[in-house]
């Protein structure tokens, strides 16, 4: 299995943005689909990297924040724990679907 991360800073869903490129519907044929050997993915698009991990990222006790053990510092991305968690969460073994 090899993993293929296309995430780029600010990029919008919708519409073009002249600080951040084209938007992300546009781009998934070019960073996505027309990449060799490509045959399931995962999307995650949403406000500071956490969008549907968010109860599995944030703290039980404040649920606000950021677990600090899955916080890069800076109150807002995930460390490398909070990602290893999120690969964790996902099940790879789910059948095809073609």
């Amino acid at each position: 299995m090899s993993v293929l991360n296309e995430g780029i800073t600010g990029n919008r869903i919708l519409s073009d943005s002249p600080n951040y490129e084209i938007k992300a519907l546009e781009r998934l044929d070019r960073d996505v689909f027309n990449q060799t050997g490509v045959t399931d993915v995962i999307l995650v698009k949403g406000i500071n990297d956490i969008s549907d991990f968010s109860k599995l990222l944030l703290d039980p006790n404040n649920p606000l924040m950021l677990n600090p053990k899955y916080d890069s510092g800076d109150h807002l991305h995930a460390s490398d724990p909070g990602y290893k968690a999120m690969d964790d969460f996902i099940n790879l073994s789910m059948p095809e679907h073609k």
